[in-house]
């Protein structure tokens, strides 16, 4: 297989077009309404770093119908016993992040707090107590960094 040519500039505006079939029946949301009380409103993310060090800090969502409080632990049998899986979970089928971040994480500390540390052959997170949220494709070493001057 090859090319030989390729051109990455603006697209045709026709290639979007699309006809609905005929007896389609096309319904448009009311984008009036911004009132949406279900959406769970986020920070920006702050970017640090460049270039191979880039790192991403942002904060999980408030109020995702956990509970990150008391009662919560953290190892391999952190998990909720209702039952509801590898994950855990509760019975009310709302899932806390902040549960999972203990469950799967490894428990990391520095001059920025502490926390959980996220990995994978690529990228890498840490999640502080607090909830904000650190992540590259960078080691460990420079996402606590980061952290340590975004406090």
């Amino acid at each position: 297989v090859g090319f030989s040519s390729i051109d990455f500039g603006a697209q045709d505006p026709g290639l979007f077009h699309f006809t609905p079939p005929a007896g389609a029946t096309i319904t448009k949301p009311n984008t009036k309404d911004k009132s949406d009380k279900s959406a769970v409103p986020t920070a920006r993310p702050t970017i640090v770093g460049s270039g191979w060090d880039t790192v991403l800090i942002t904060t999980l969502p408030q109020n995702t119908g956990g509970s990150s409080g008391a009662g919560g632990s953290s190892g391999a049998n952190g998990g909720s016993s209702s039952g509801n899986g590898v994950l855990g979970g509760s019975s009310s089928g709302s899932a806390d992040p902040m549960s999972l971040v203990r469950r799967f994480g490894t428990p990391v500390s520095g001059p920025w707090g502490s926390g959980w540390a996220l990995s994978t052959s690529v990228a890498t997170a840490v999640v502080t107590a607090d909830g904000r949220v650190a992540a590259g494709l960078v080691p460990q070493q420079v996402l606590t960094q980061a952290l340590s001057g975004s406090k």
